[in-house]
């Protein structure tokens, strides 16, 4: 079972970081998977220059993919 995170990067800042690491964190106590450390602020890279968003897919295993999207204007 794998489980998804889609963040927000703003001007090189993850915003809600501290939700996004607490909802991971109870994916893992929910499942009783073993516990680990999520640095977040280092696994996403911020060297872009425009706001974007970043899916992050992971499992019991821990991170098996890493995506970045541009952020798209609505007309």
């Amino acid at each position: 079972m794998e489980f998804i995170e889609t963040i927000y990067v703003k001007n090189g800042n993850i915003l809600n970081l501290n939700l996004h690491i607490k909802r991971i964190k109870q994916t893992e106590t929910y499942f009783k998977w073993k516990k680990r450390v999520w640095n977040l602020e280092k696994i996403i890279n911020k060297n872009f220059q425009k706001n974007f968003r970043v899916r992050i897919t992971y499992n019991q295993f821990g991170i098996q993919q890493i995506e970045y999207f541009s952020i798209k204007k609505r007309n």
